[in-house]
């Protein structure tokens, strides 16, 4: 099975960064990789939250695709490492400390609820020095994390107020986020 020519364009615009194209490719195979990982679990809002890290993860090394396979299944691939990843996190997370119950000598299992690492780090920054590394950003990035962070919006109302889908609007925070983590990482070395 070969790619059509309009998804082999929208994936050559996509790698010049069109984000039109990149729009176009999520909504395209978004229910694709979405029934991919359901399949693999149970928890819809684990494979929501899976789902948009694999376009992230995809749409940030799309520059590494190679037409020779077929789109789809590129993501897919992508789609199961991001879910053996999370795996092993969260098989790791299950910390146990044994303790002894008095009662009945059982072992209880302490569940690590922290933030992620990126949302930790956000957190503990400033509010004026996030604003000034939030400045870097591309504007459409800026305005989902303002949005999203400073003005306390849902996904569905950003969606409906910069008239895009939910998932998209996901996706560019997730990946809003990575570019500023990044920003904030390479300014804290100066």
């Amino acid at each position: 099975m070969q790619e059509s020519e309009d998804i082999k364009e929208y994936i050559a615009k996509a790698v010049l960064g069109n984000q039109k194209a990149f729009e176009y490719l999520l909504n395209e195979y978004w229910l694709d990789v979405f029934r991919f990982l359901k399949a693999k679990i149970n928890n819809e809002t684990e494979v929501e939250d899976l789902t948009i890290k694999s376009f992230s993860k995809a749409f940030d090394k799309i520059d590494t695709y190679n037409n020779i396979y077929i789109f789809k299944n590129w993501l897919f691939t992508i789609a199961n490492n991001i879910f053996i990843d999370h795996y092993r996190k969260e098989k790791n997370k299950q910390a146990k400390t044994y303790t002894l119950d008095k009662n009945d000598q059982t072992i209880n299992n302490i569940t690590d609820n922290s933030l992620s690492p990126i949302d930790s780090l956000i957190q503990k920054q400033s509010i004026d020095e996030l604003e000034k590394y939030m400045k870097l950003l591309k504007p459409n990035f800026r305005n989902v994390l303002r949005m999203r962070y400073f003005e306390e919006k849902t996904y569905k109302e950003i969606s409906i107020e910069l008239e895009e889908t939910i998932n998209n609007v996901k996706v560019r925070s997730l990946r809003a986020k990575k570019i500023l983590l990044d920003i904030m990482s390479k300014n804290k070395d100066k």
